[in-house]
């Protein structure tokens, strides 16, 4: 069973250059202590 589902939308509803989904990810990750860089989420 799945717990977790991550949809990757970059160039379809979210702008591609935008930030907002790689502060979303670092978020989401943090919130279950796991630190990620930029890099690491792009």
């Amino acid at each position: 069973m799945f717990k977790t589902v991550i949809f990757d939308w970059a160039g379809t509803t979210v702008d591609f250059g935008c930030m907002a989904p790689v502060h979303a990810f670092r978020n989401a990750f943090l919130e279950k202590g796991i630190q990620l860089t930029d890099k690491e989420i792009r």
